[in-house]
């Protein structure tokens, strides 16, 4: 079996660094070790690896060189398989990593499967795809949706990180949290949802946590300066991409 090599562009961004991690842990499911990770370099001969290039055209020159389509929209990915070689390459950085989610479930998934009428009777429904050369494939895609995501309740959330995971398998790029409360650890995981692509919109309590209702204009109006200071306080200092009202 050959020995997968990931090979990246120089400007690896944090989003990009996570299409990595995804892809490795695809390829180890069927291979004996994790995939080597390299910096392309056109001077290196890679002749004894089967090669997974991954970036975009600006930050990867053999996918500039090498690529048969033309992206044009946010978070949009192309994936070509052809001669043992595999492209995974983005329009942008969410566009790399939503191509290597891709990869398992649109390739290794699918082509896994022999002819069931081939095997039947035979106990086993699969084959390790990469025990051979690797079938030719090609497909783009790009959302139809510009924001999807979920809205949930922060201390639900016991690993904002798997949770965050998973939102990245569904391919999913805004998260909602509404919380009393601003959590100790909200900057850490803005940052690990950011390294994945997704946004993070805070709810922010401005009705009955701040007894709007009911009041005259000039106690709403009171009312509302608190509103602002709370947000200055606890919320403007956050990398948040959004407030929900």
């Amino acid at each position: 079996m050959k020995k997968n090599a990931i090979i990246y562009g120089a400007t690896q961004s944090p989003v990009q660094k996570n299409a990595i991690s995804v892809l490795s842990r695809s390829l180890m499911d069927y291979a004996d070790q994790y995939p080597v990770c390299f910096p392309l370099d056109e001077n290196e001969d890679y002749a004894d690896f089967r090669c997974f290039y991954i970036g975009t055209k600006k930050d990867n020159p053999y996918i500039a060189k090498n690529s048969k389509v033309q992206l044009s929209r946010p978070e949009e990915y192309a994936i070509c398989v052809e001669n043992d070689t595999v492209i995974i390459e983005g329009f942008d950085d969410a566009g790399v990593l939503y191509g290597c989610v891709d990869f398992y479930t649109k390739y290794i998934i699918p082509t896994e499967y022999d002819d069931p009428e081939k095997n039947r009777g035979a106990g086993h429904y699969w084959r390790n795809i990469l025990e051979q050369p690797l079938t030719d494939f090609a497909c783009t895609s790009a959302p139809s949706v510009q924001n999807r995501g979920i809205w949930t309740w922060g201390h639900v959330i016991y690993d904002y990180r798997s949770f965050i995971d998973n939102l990245v398998k569904l391919k999913m790029n805004t998260l909602i949290i509404w919380n009393d409360f601003v959590p100790m650890n909200a900057q850490e995981m803005i940052a690990y949802a950011h390294e994945n692509a997704v946004k993070v919109i805070w709810g922010f309590a401005w009705g009955w946590d701040n007894g709007c209702q009911n009041l005259s204009l000039r106690t709403l109006n009171d009312q509302t300066a608190n509103i602002f200071a709370k947000f200055q306080k606890e919320f403007a200092g956050l990398a948040v991409d959004g407030i929900y009202f």
